[in-house]
């Protein structure tokens, strides 16, 4: 496997503007934009490091089908001869086909996607958002749109469509995050405290030893519903069927292990 930094795109969304500008403030990062973030990553992946890097889609993708627009910073990126001046983010949320060298951005990554059932994902963002966990994770309202599952699809299937993903599993070759990369990856996420902790305490991905027993759709209303209340039992059952489609439709990809 080629040294591309590894992007692993995952779904749930959970970004208030008010907190965003916030955290941004006091992360250290208030003046970057994706043309410095983009060439530090870059940077340190030439000096021989392997980067390792988990976000959400709605960085790339707008919400509700909307189109791209393109970042400032990126306009000063060069342009091969014969191109016709779009951008891959822009191509992808208008379901077209870029070229080559309108996809050079995405193709200096090895790309990986986390998708896991609604049923699971949404009720446990509804609870990083109420007591006790919402002072941890600074986030107080839950937001159905915010579920991120259309954004990522759009993302993978485009990556399909101009043949960027493939069949290559990561970690092949035994690599574990350890050390002081491990170090520098549990600072990064501090921002994100209350939603990661079992991901950043780990070094390796693995399958489940054993399977949770499926319950049926009246069990999940009936758990959510003596958990969260009924009003948020009847929020979390149409979000998680808003979003099931796609899951399925990024389910059917899955690697199997």
């Amino acid at each position: 496997m080629s040294n591309k930094p590894i992007f692993v795109a995952t779904h749930p969304r959970a970004c208030s503007t008010a907190f965003e500008r916030k955290a941004r403030a006091e992360s250290g990062f208030e003046n970057s934009t994706y043309e410095t973030i983009f060439d530090n990553i870059m940077k340190e992946n030439e000096e021989g490091k392997r980067i390792f890097i988990k976000d959400i889609t709605h960085y790339l993708a707008p919400p509700d089908g909307k189109p791209a627009s393109i970042a400032p910073s990126l306009m000063k990126l060069k342009r091969g001869v014969g191109t016709n001046g779009s951008n891959p983010l822009t191509d992808m949320a208008n379901g077209s086909n870029a070229s080559d060298t309108n996809a050079e951005i995405l193709n200096k990554f090895h790309f990986a996607f986390l998708i896991r059932h609604p049923k699971h994902s949404i009720p446990s963002y509804w609870r990083c958002t109420i007591p006790p966990l919402d002072a941890i994770t600074g986030f107080y309202n839950f937001m159905p749109s915010e579920a991120g599952y259309d954004e990522q699809r759009r993302l993978f299937d485009y990556l399909r469509s101009c043949g960027q993903i493939g069949p290559k599993q990561a970690g092949q070759d035994g690599e574990q995050k350890s050390g002081p990369d491990h170090t520098h990856a549990k600072e990064a996420f501090e921002k994100w405290r209350g939603f990661h902790e079992d991901a950043i305490n780990s070094t390796e991905l693995k399958p489940r030893t054993h399977k949770k027993a499926e319950k049926s759709d009246e069990q999940l209303f009936a758990e959510w519903s003596e958990k969260y209340g009924e009003e948020a039992a009847k929020i979390i059952q149409q979000t998680v069927a808003d979003n099931v489609k796609d899951y399925e439709h990024m389910k059917q990809f899955a690697i199997k292990v």
